[in-house]
């Protein structure tokens, strides 16, 4: 007689057994490992663990009903032989009946089991404690979060990349969380998207708009109907529904705006913070030292939320500050801070470096009654003008995308020379954050504005032929410099302090020439010693004599070339000192304009024929070039002609434009201008982002904007960052 154990060895329960052991355990490690790399919620792993536990005894069932369904379950007579026909149909029932009883009895045990076992296996745990985070009012998290929410993907498809900042869109949601707004970036402007997150169907064009890097910025109107977003200088807004964008005229600039019942506050190129209305009115502004941006309400519009800068482009060192409306004067409220909402769960959120953070507010006291908290490590942002990109509705859909501080991204600029046929070679030198390209008068030398990650500024001197820099500026604050016409100073912009001179071989002091708290850029000088720059938010276009008298009050005069200049204005004056070119919008685009000078209201030529700006004037011919766009450069020729007997008065005649190449540069703010032209070489100097090669496959895969979605996101930041009880009042 066979044992036991030898007969179940031949069985099918025992080889299926043996077979689902092995696999159910390779399926839970799989489970272990790969679903946290997706992010997946926990629901899905408690799932696949409570089927593979349930699914061991019900495979055991239908292999035990298998063998008895064939005959081969026989009772053991005890001499290796069967017993007789009426016994054979004894054996066959008994096991019948166990069947049933055992699988009940088996699957009910199983599955409570399995039920227990798939919740304690996956439970998530919290770090007790946050620490090594400096210079910051850090604090613990006291709890384990009792709630996790549900989170699903959503992509956007290729919105490419902010010009300047490097960022990949901008994000904002309606209050009821029905639809999101998000702008994808073009080589000639940007579209705004709206998509119907209760809809399968695709985004949705709103509107296309030519930009500079401070372009777009949409947020929502406080009842959902309508969307904000930045065009030239001015606030537009368009129904969700689509139709005719409305031009309000506030003036804004590229630092977020709110919106309120008939309450609109938004941000100036100065950093001056306005509070309006629909009509475009100023109901109020600050008035104190600092740059306020990225307002946002507080519940009932009589308070809002700011950061405060000490200087522009570094939000890192930001606060966040509490804004009584109504006197518009600020409070202090968290430290190394930027870009902060409030939250209907009792939260002010915040970004800090690259993450995204809490703390419990009360709305009645307008004070902090918690500790500080991260609740999103991973968190795309500009470390330099403040975007964050995340965004959540009232009710708690929270919407963000996954990265890091873009601010860096910037860093690996190229100067770059280029031949009139678009021959392209990029200088030996190492990539970093160029910007604002001035040649010197004799062409070798090459005047840079060079920025730090900390978003501080020098200017450089770099000698075009051993192709080496020299540093000609030591305070952090120093750009945009130009030449003085004997090539022997560079007068360039000194972040509170005004316009500066300094020797261009580095030896001497820094002497100021034009003493201002607010920036001055310079942009171009005459032969004569002509200054032209402009200050201001607006900005306004002035012009200034290197040949005032020291000691003496130092005046400039306003040159009114348009009705508004816009910062990317290129203005520079022609070779022979009679012409000044500028870039202007008064037609809704950016166009080239000619006037002379100093007397600009004496005449007024349009140059470009599509728009373009960067003007540059060739010394040696009769041209003048300009960058359209759409990164085509182009040659307008031009004829000077007399207009009197004196030939004291001169206007211009403009060719049609030819293009010369087309080569997609750095453009913005930081950069202008981008390019310089050397006309004894024919070679341009240009700002360019160095070509990195991609397969097909890697550029689709890095090119898309998959942005995650949190479902009841309040629940989850209550039990992340709760609220102290002794600060509740």
């Amino acid at each position: 007689m066979r044992t036991l154990w030898e007969r179940f060895k031949h069985r099918n329960i025992a080889k299926i057994a043996t077979a689902y052991a092995v696999v159910g355990w390779i399926m839970l490690q799989v489970i272990e490992i790969v679903l946290p790399t997706f992010n997946a919620p926990q629901w899905i792993a408690q799932t696949i663990i409570f089927v593979v536990i349930m699914g061991f005894p019900i495979a055991l069932l239908i292999a035990w009903a298998s063998e008895i369904k064939s005959g081969r379950y026989e009772k053991d007579t005890g001499e290796g032989t069967s017993d007789s026909a009426v016994g054979n149909k004894k054996a066959a029932e008994i096991p019948k009946r166990l069947f049933y009883g055992v699988g009940a009895a088996s699957l009910s045990v199983i599955g409570l089991f399995a039920f227990y076992v798939s919740t304690v296996l996956f439970s998530v745990d919290q770090p007790s404690q946050l620490s090594n985070i400096d210079d910051v009012e850090t604090t613990t998290l006291n709890a384990i979060p009792a709630y996790r929410s549900a989170k699903f993907e959503l992509n956007l498809s290729d919105t490419g990349f902010h010009p300047g900042l490097g960022f990949r869109t901008e994000l904002t949601i309606s209050p009821n969380g029905e639809n999101l707004v998000f702008q994808s970036y073009t080589q000639t402007g940007l579209d705004i998207f709206i998509k119907n997150l209760l809809s399968l169907d695709p985004p949705r064009r709103l509107v296309s708009i030519n930009r500079s890097p401070s372009y777009g910025r949409p947020f929502f109107s406080s009842d959902g109907e309508w969307v904000f977003y930045n065009a030239g200088t001015t606030l537009h807004r368009i129904r969700v529904e689509g139709g005719a964008p409305q031009d309000i005229g506030i003036n804004v600039f590229s630092w977020g705006g709110a919106h309120y019942e008939d309450a609109i506050l938004t941000s100036r190129g100065s950093g001056q913070l306005t509070k309006n209305n629909i009509l475009g009115e100023v109901l109020g502004e600050i008035d104190s030292d600092g740059i306020y941006i990225w307002p946002a309400f507080l519940p009932g519009g009589t308070h809002a939320l700011v950061t405060r800068l000490a200087g522009r482009d570094n939000v890192q060192s930001g606060r966040i500050e509490v804004l009584d409306l109504e006197n518009m004067t600020s409070t202090p409220l968290i430290e190394t801070a930027y870009n902060a909402k409030y939250a209907a769960s009792g939260h002010i959120v915040f970004a800090r470096d690259s993450a995204l953070w809490a703390v419990p507010f009360d709305v009645a006291t307008m004070q902090l009654i918690g500790d500080q908290a991260l609740v999103l490590p991973e968190m795309e942002s500009d470390g330099r003008r403040g975007t964050a990109l995340y965004t959540f509705s009232e009710r708690g859909r929270l919407i963000y995308l996954r990265g890091t501080n873009t601010a860096g991204s910037a860093s690996g600029r190229t100067l770059t020379t280029i031949g009139r046929d678009g021959d392209l070679k990029s200088l030996a030198i190492e990539p970093q954050r160029y910007g604002h390209l001035e040649l010197s008068p004799d062409g070798r030398d090459l005047a840079v504005t060079i920025y730090t990650d900390d978003s501080g500024s020098d200017v450089w001197v770099l000698d075009l032929e051993r192709e080496i820099f020299g540093r000609r500026t030591f305070d952090g604050l120093s750009s945009k410099a130009i030449w003085s016409p004997d090539g022997r100073d560079l007068i360039y912009s000194s972040a509170g302090s005004g316009m500066q001179i300094v020797s261009a071989d580095g030896t001497g002091q820094a002497e100021t020439i034009f003493p201002s708290a607010q920036e001055v850029w310079p942009s171009s000088v005459s032969l004569d010693g002509e200054v032209v720059f402009a200050m201001g938010s607006p900005p306004e276009l002035y012009m200034l004599s290197l040949q005032s008298n020291a000691g003496q009050e130092v005046t400039a005069t306003e040159l009114d070339v348009a009705p508004e200049i816009v910062v990317w204005h290129g203005s520079t004056i022609s070779p022979n000192g009679d012409f000044l070119a500028y870039a202007s919008m008064e037609t809704g685009n950016n166009q080239v304009y000619v006037r002379p000078f100093p007397n600009v209201a004496d005449g007024k030529w349009q140059a470009s024929i599509e728009p373009g700006f960067q003007p540059l004037w060739s010394p040696i011919e009769n041209e003048l070039l300009y960058w359209t766009q759409d990164h085509r450069q182009v040659s307008v020729p031009f004829q000077i002609e007399t207009q009197d007997e004196e030939g004291s008065q001169s206007s211009l005649r403009f060719s049609r434009p030819n293009e010369m190449f087309s080569v997609v540069g750095v453009r913005q703010f930081e950069t202008m201008k981008a390019w310089d032209y050397l006309a004894e070489s024919e070679q341009f100097f240009m700002i360019t982002y160095p070509i990195e090669e991609e397969t097909p496959q890697e550029e689709v895969m890095n090119s898309q904007t998959v942005v995650t979605v949190v479902e009841n996101w309040f629940e989850e930041l209550a039990s992340l960052a709760p609220a102290d009880p002794d600060l509740i009042n």
